[in-house]
């Protein structure tokens, strides 16, 4: 299968990443990743994060996920549809 890639974007800032991995203290983290049972937020959980952050619904799922996930989250999503508002609200 032949996949033409038309940005390289993408790929320049995960290989960045990787280089700059042992320069912090949690790389082993993300090096051991482990795949957890998936958290299913209560919808007034929900609600209450999407009031709160302003986010929608997708975004605050993934908020929720990642505080209440054991260990490193990572949350992905096409570009110009907020992924980087969840990240934002993690940090």
């Amino acid at each position: 299968m032949l996949i033409i890639s038309r940005s390289l974007s993408t790929v320049h800032r995960e290989y960045a990443a990787l280089m700059g991995m042992n320069h912090y203290d949690w790389a082993d983290a993300v090096y051991e990743a482990r795949i957890d049972a998936p958290v299913i937020p209560a919808e007034s959980h929900i609600r209450k994060v999407m009031v709160a952050q302003r986010l929608n619904n997708p975004q605050a799922r993934a908020v929720i996920a990642s505080l209440e996930t054991p260990g490193f989250s990572l949350i992905q999503g096409c570009v110009f549809l907020g992924s980087t508002c969840p990240v934002s609200d993690v940090f």
